[in-house]
């Protein structure tokens, strides 16, 4: 015979479970909502493999380029350099068939000697 105990712990058990359900279901709603991304998260895991794998070869880079950073900060440093350069630039311009008169005149010279 069928225990009617069962039936006094499901009258007494349903209400809270079945408000904790009701109280819940936003939580299921948001699952199905967001399970897409769930689906996402699986096709594109092969990226992560690769990252995986081709962390070493990035780890590398960063390496270099930390280590080869002076380079890039004396660059920096004598662009200025560069600025004046192109700023005086016409400078050379102008005068370069003088230059190339003095130079030339010189040269002469050195030929002598």
């Amino acid at each position: 015979h069928f225990p009617s105990s069962i039936f006094i712990y499901i009258h007494l058990y349903s209400p809270p479970i079945f408000t904790y359900i009701h109280l819940y279901s936003p939580i299921f709603t948001y699952i199905h909502l967001y399970s897409p991304i769930f689906t996402y998260i699986q096709l594109y895991s092969p990226i992560f493999t690769y990252i995986h794998l081709y962390s070493p070869i990035i780890h590398q880079l960063f390496t270099y380029i930390h280590l080869y950073s002076p380079i890039f900060t004396y660059i920096h440093l004598y662009s200025t350099i560069f600025t004046n350069i192109h700023l005086y630039s016409p400078i050379f311009t102008n005068y370069s068939p003088i230059i190339h008169q003095l130079f030339t005149n010189y040269s002469s010279i050195f030929t002598y000697i």
